[in-house]
């Protein structure tokens, strides 16, 4: 496999977040909305997400839980920290991180809220790895599957797409980087460890 540069996802794949969990369920009893609201909530979040991912700060959403979805929320709190605070780490793939870091340059390529890498990093979650790229959603206006954020995300490695290996665990993240003739892993995030051990046979 001729490759010269990596991209990792971060959410789903060098993280532990909510992808395949059930940790939006145990968010929503967290802010005590009634079970009859979950469903509304859900199709509506799925959509304000992506405002969230392009720059919009997620705790403005805050009141509209309180007064739509009648969650029960003091005023201190965050929604990007409790979110944050439920991620966890994918040890396995701290290794395989680090020794593809020695052979190839390596970046993320990430939908973050903001401040929400950054916060990523406080808690110590991320490999501890010298990323030579990060593209940040939220600090650059577009996000994944936008095929914008990927021609960005090409032009800063400085490499042929041919020549980029990206790591994702969402399909239709990966289509438009199939599209401009990336190599792709589909990480699956219901099971980390068969994915953590398919990546690191894949990358020696």
């Amino acid at each position: 496999m001729l490759m010269k540069f990596i991209y990792f996802d971060v959410g789903g794949v060098l993280i532990k977040d909510f992808s395949k969990s059930n940790k939006w369920v145990e968010l929503l009893k967290k802010m005590g909305i009634a079970k009859r609201k979950w469903l509304e909530l859900g199709r509506e979040y799925d959509k304000v997400e992506m405002e969230f991912c392009t720059g919009r700060v997620s705790d403005e959403y805050i009141e509209r839980l309180k007064n739509k979805y009648e969650a029960k929320l003091s005023d201190e709190f965050s929604l990007l920290k409790i979110m944050v605070e439920m991620f966890e780490r994918n040890e396995g793939i701290w290794k395989i991180a680090k020794e593809a870091s020695k052979k190839y340059k390596v970046g993320l390529l990430t939908n973050m809220y903001p401040g929400m890498l950054e916060m990523i990093k406080e808690r110590d979650l991320l490999p501890p790895v010298d990323w030579d790229i990060e593209v940040d959603s939220s600090l650059v206006g577009l996000a994944k599957p936008q095929k914008e954020i990927y021609e960005l995300a090409e032009k800063r490695a400085g490499v042929k797409g041919e020549e980029i290996l990206f790591i994702d665990n969402t399909e239709k993240n990966l289509k438009e980087a199939k599209a401009r003739g990336w190599k792709t892993f589909h990480f699956n995030s219901g099971d980390y460890e068969e994915s953590n051990r398919e990546l690191r046979a894949i990358l020696g």
